[in-house]
């Protein structure tokens, strides 16, 4: 199993390295959009920016100017806003729409680096590579993650690695890459993910994940979603308790276990919500109490009976709300989502088809948290895209994917659902690996979900890191 994990580190290191060349390629292939005034108006603070010439922070060097032109193409987008962050904290209102563990993390790490450097080194250089390092070792271990959770509920090694490879190749690559918190976020969903399978950690699973999850909550809006699968897990084990409680438990034995449950699932829940809510305070602290003159018109989220900045921030500086993004302008957009739209209704629908046999049937397995008999027949080439067990992550998926097409920026919805839905990528290695069902291979799907994969990991690196249209 060791060997199997150093596999795993080797193919997640070797496409950040692929990836790290493609950049490096493409940023000399393509010339680049202009991206001076954007990139100094938000990365300018204290000292002006030189990111997209040679110029250098004061005390620059030779080693300064060879890392900041290795990891130019990192500096794209919304990359900018977490550099920033991490450097001079949150200086513009619309910089509170970027959740603070990714760029804090990268901050405290810097210091430690600027000590072992002895201040040879830029502020920006430092945090640079802070954010690469943190980016390879999250995606690393959620890899191996990713690869436990799949042969937890798969029981199959080679459904697994499958998995973990389209993972290091999935459509949204340059944003696990970049200095963005896809990678991260991963690692945070697939722990807490994982934890909540550990029977043997009996009720302390829900406080382990909850604080996970709390940890994703702090990294990206969308994982106050996690709450979902606490609840699922609570259901279940509530169902279970109340069955064996009708057999074999007195009252007493039934109330205390069912209490210790739902304590546990309380804690749990207050974890993964609190982050956002003291990030909320925190912003609240910072601009309401400002003599700025915005903040004083009636409409800002400072007058708000609940004034929370992340939604008001969405909404005024990116225009992101119900529907608000459905412009003929965006059609280019939609149509770049179209493929994850079109992949992760066709998981949802595989899933569901073979639920609506026997709806009783397989809600008592999804309760029970078991397996179907093997003596089923099933439809698709592998067991698991039909097993009740993958009930929440399904859910999960079929509220994201909807939510987003619309609520969010189109173009977004790529990178969030293959950072949160592991469920994607388990509909994917099911129709690429081999099996005995041979009738039921579609050599067309087959080819699709792959060129899909590499193209838009190619198209994505060349467009994303010269600062073309690619979010």
């Amino acid at each position: 199993m060791k060997h199997s994990y150093y596999r795993l580190i080797k193919y997640a290191v070797a496409s950040r390295l692929l990836m790290f060349l493609l950049q490096v390629g493409f940023t000399n292939i393509l010339e680049r959009y202009d991206t001076s005034t954007f990139q100094q108006s938000i990365l300018s603070h204290e000292h002006q920016s030189a990111v997209s010439s040679n110029v250098v922070f004061p005390n620059g060097n030779i080693v300064d100017d060879y890392i900041q032109s290795s990891f130019h193409g990192y500096m794209k987008w919304d990359s900018v806003y977490f550099l920033s962050v991490s450097l001079y904290g949150y200086g513009y209102e619309q910089m509170l729409a970027f959740l603070p563990l990714f760029p804090t993390a990268i901050s405290f790490l810097g210091r430690f680096f600027t000590l072992i450097t002895f201040g040879s080194l830029s502020d920006l250089s430092i945090i640079l590579i802070t954010a690469v390092l943190v980016n390879v070792l999250a995606f690393s271990l959620s890899v191996v993650l990713l690869y436990k959770l799949t042969l937890l509920l798969s029981k199959s090694m080679e459904f697994a690695e499958v998995s973990v490879l389209l993972f290091c190749l999935n459509p949204a690559n340059v944003f696990f890459t970049v200095f963005y918190t896809e990678s991260l976020y991963s690692l945070l969903q697939f722990a807490g993910m994982y934890l909540l399978y550990q029977k043997d950690f009996g009720n302390l699973k829900y406080i382990l994940a909850g604080a996970v999850f709390a940890a994703g909550s702090a990294t990206r809006s969308n994982g106050l979603t996690s709450i979902g699968f606490l609840l699922y897990s609570y259901l279940m084990e509530a169902v279970n308790l109340t069955r064996n409680y009708q057999r074999k438990s007195t009252t007493l034995q039934y109330l205390f276990a069912i209490g210790a449950k739902t304590l546990a699932l309380a804690i749990s829940l207050m974890f993964t919500v609190l982050p956002f809510v003291l990030f909320q305070y925190f912003a609240y602290t910072i601009y309401c109490s400002s003599s700025e003159p915005y903040t004083k018109k009636e409409e800002h989220w400072c007058h708000k009976t609940f004034p929370i900045s992340y939604s008001y921030i969405q909404q005024h500086y990116w225009n992101v709300g119900p529907f608000m993004y459905f412009e003929i302008k965006q059609i280019p957009n939609f149509v770049l989502a179209f493929p994850v739209v079109c992949l992760s209704y066709a998981t949802i629908e595989c899933f569901f088809k073979s639920a609506f046999k026997d709806v009783s049937q397989f809600l008592k397995y999804a309760l029970q948290d078991q397996e179907v008999p093997k003596n089923r027949k099933y439809k698709s080439r592998l067991p698991i895209m039909e097993s009740p067990r993958l009930l929440p992550f399904v859910l999960h998926l079929l509220f994201l994917v909807t939510f987003g097409i619309i609520t969010i920026h189109i173009q977004v919805l790529t990178r969030m659902l293959f950072s949160s839905s592991p469920v994607i990528l388990w509909y994917c290695a099911d129709q690429l690996c081999t099996s005995k069902n041979k009738q039921n291979v579609s050599w067309v799907k087959q080819y699709l979900i792959l060129g899909y994969f590499i193209s838009y990991t190619l198209i994505g690196c060349l467009l994303h890191c010269n600062f073309y249209p690619w979010t």
